[in-house]
């Protein structure tokens, strides 16, 4: 049964994720996938900023989805920022959260991860950031995923901190106490670690949080990859020339592995988890940038080279590499691992970016892995396609897991509704 959970704006209108039937404004896929399901948001929502993948909430032995939303934050706005728990095979909303800001300006939902289960009822729960609440120094909520109630709420202590929940990533039992943990983003240049169940500090690091990783230092304990730069800000981009990651031992303080994204790089314009792509037992960092060596004038029009490689969580070695072209000015919006979605044993990555100018004005590529050949490609003509991306286990039968893309600027939907698409490929033989 839907429900609604608030801070201080209970009484606003009760908004949920629709279904879409009409075939105006979809993305262009290609031969071997195929649309499942389109979600719109309400006027406003830009439904699809942040999704992911939540497990089974409702105990229907299907997977569901956390959708978040950005608010026009105005005087006048039409309510506060929500996160919706989606049921797929329901086409309904589980449950939907509200942010405590009336006009959405405070970011809830903006940024979203899936911890795991902190409170013991066999469904995984979330932490959600509210990156701008409390005069900007920020607040972490982690929600019980099977009906949305309150387990810990973390706040940015004044006055020092700010923008305290931008990035916020499932790290884990970091202290060994049998409960799991949350990392965010503080300051936009610091790594806390916390209790996802009782909001205690456990750690900190210079750094934005990346992901869990695997145990480098052999002390039976996971480690976290964390970059050295800033969490990316409003405009969806990272600010800073900064290139590098490392792998911290989370027991210990310690660094225990460097990465590189590549002096070739004049600018990252996207990086993320890769997943553990080699199988190693290690999460890799993928990286998109802007190449040094290529001459690009933003003033020129013409092709664009964006290069791509994926590095060892493990050894900091490149494992795989390959260029994207841009047919004219435009950048990399996402890159990251999603897991074998053909079911042929092998893992692809994802890298999306758009054009400034130009039809289609966005992409989404799927690279395989080892050798980075183009897999797939989508194409549509709303700058904001695949700006969120996450797998989620299958769907429809198949026995292959599907992708769901975020556009949370979709012209389709009035106002900025926003749209979230489901996607599903035809399974592949194991070579």
């Amino acid at each position: 049964m839907l429900g609604v959970l608030a801070g201080a704006a209970l009484g606003c209108a009760q908004s949920v994720p629709r279904p879409v039937e009409t075939t105006e404004g979809l993305p262009v896929l290609d031969a071997g996938a195929r649309l499942l399901a389109v979600l719109a948001g309400s006027a406003d929502e830009h439904l699809g900023i942040a999704l992911a993948s939540a497990g089974d909430l409702d105990g229907d032995q299907r997977a569901d989805l956390v959708l978040g939303t950005l608010r026009d934050a105005r005087p006048g706005g039409d309510g506060p920022a929500r996160v919706h728990a989606y049921s797929l095979a329901k086409r309904s909303a589980l449950y939907t959260l509200e942010g405590r800001d009336p006009v959405g300006a405070d970011a809830f939902g903006e940024r979203l991860v899936v911890v795991g289960d902190v409170d013991g009822d066999k469904t995984y729960d979330v932490a959600i950031g509210a990156w701008r609440a409390e005069e900007g120094r920020g607040v972490l909520d982690v929600r019980s995923g099977r009906d949305g109630r309150l387990i810990t709420r973390v706040h940015g202590l004044p006055p020092w901190e700010e923008a305290f929940g931008a990035a916020p990533s499932a790290v884990g039992d970091v202290d060994g106490d049998g409960t799991l943990d949350v990392a965010v983003s503080v300051n936009r240049s610091i790594t806390k670690v916390f209790g996802a169940k009782d909001g205690r500090e456990l750690a900190q690091f210079a750094g934005t949080p990346i992901s869990l990783s695997g145990d480098l230092d052999g002390d039976g304990k996971h480690e976290l990859l964390v970059f050295d730069g800033p969490p990316r800000d409003e405009a969806m981009l990272w600010t800073s020339a900064v290139r590098t990651a490392r792998v911290v031992s989370t027991a210990k303080h310690a660094d225990l592995l460097h990465l590189d994204g590549g002096a070739d790089l004049a600018r990252l314009e996207a990086h993320g988890s890769a997943g553990d792509l080699d199988r190693d037992g290690f999460v890799d960092w993928i990286v998109a940038g802007r190449p040094n060596d290529t001459g690009e004038d933003d003033r020129v029009p013409g092709q664009r080279e964006r290069r791509v490689r994926v590095l060892s969580g493990k050894t900091g070695r490149e494992i795989l590499g390959f260029s994207v072209a841009l047919p004219q000015r435009g950048r990399i919006h996402l890159a990251l691992g999603v897991g074998d979605l053909d079911g042929d044993g092998a893992g692809e990555v994802l890298v999306a970016g758009h054009v400034e100018e130009g039809t289609p004005a966005a992409f989404v590529e799927l690279r395989s892995f080892p050798d980075g050949k183009l897999a797939h490609r989508f194409t549509s003509a709303n700058w904001s396609f695949g700006t969120a991306a996450t797998a989620l286990p299958d769907q429809d039968g198949d026995g292959v897991a599907e992708l769901v893309l975020g556009e949370y600027e979709s012209a389709a939907e009035e106002r900025c509704a926003g749209r979230v698409y489901v996607i599903g490929f035809a399974k592949k033989a194991r070579p």
